[in-house]
């Protein structure tokens, strides 16, 4: 019976009877284990009009799927675009609480909420990131930057300071140097390629962001001194 069911979907799609299409596709007895059928019988139903049978479709393939958020997370997504605010708090907010203990979760509903304006549920979903996962990345880059959209520099600045923090060298001096120039903290940034400059003195990566950050400071002297030893060091790696 498998091997046929869909094939008949398809055949009743092209003949133009949804509702046909439809009953078929239910009959599968494995369809809630299969992403790709489970999203056909969305289609379907959405193109039925059916929009209270998808929601409960959703629900139900979320509650099936325990450790798997895409389904409740595309529920949330579906909500918003549909402009069903309400619903969409709610979903979120349950979700949110059933995978509170999952960093990649968590991140996915930060960056769904910061996307369609939800940004105190941003905000809170990146702080929970950065309880689950301290030093990960991503969730140190959303939460300042959620900080940073409220006016909150300094704390933003404080809370980008973990790239440097988690042990990662000048690596990370660099990455935290890069993210404050993105939000026009060049003074700040400046100070942290400095104390790169100061552990590996002729990296030219260093000098490089150097310069970037003394044009950015209108230091033009000093910045063309940086492009020189870059320059210099290209020259040098070049006769070698």
């Amino acid at each position: 019976t498998e091997i046929y069911t869909f094939p008949y979907t398809t055949l009743f799609r092209s003949l133009g009877d949804l509702e046909g299409a439809l009953e078929v596709a239910l009959r599968a007895a494995v369809w809630h284990s299969l992403p790709e059928r489970a999203r056909r019988i969305v289609t379907l139903l959405d193109r039925l009009g059916r929009d209270d049978e998808v929601v409960s479709l959703y629900e139900d393939l979320a509650r099936r799927a325990k450790d798997d958020p895409s389904w409740a997370i595309e529920l949330v997504e579906r909500e918003l675009r549909r402009g069903r605010r309400k619903q969409a708090e709610a979903h979120f907010d349950a979700a949110s609480t059933r995978f509170r203990g999952s960093p990649s979760a968590m991140i996915r509903l930060a960056e769904l909420a910061a996307r369609f304006g939800e940004d105190g549920r941003a905000r809170a979903a990146w702080e929970r990131v950065h309880r689950l996962a301290p030093r990960d990345e991503q969730g140190i880059l959303g939460l300042g930057e959620t900080q940073f959209a409220e006016g909150q520099r300094e704390l933003a600045a404080k809370t980008w300071r973990a790239l440097r923090d988690g042990g990662r060298g000048v690596d990370g001096r660099l990455r935290l140097a890069e993210v404050l120039m993105e939000h026009d903290l060049v003074a700040p940034a400046l100070a942290e390629i400095e104390d790169a400059r100061a552990r590996e003195p002729k990296a030219p990566r260093v000098l490089r962001l150097l310069a970037q950050a003394l044009e950015r400071l209108r230091q033009p002297e000093a910045a063309v001194r940086a492009w020189e030893q870059v320059l210099a060091l290209a020259s040098d790696a070049g006769d070698g």
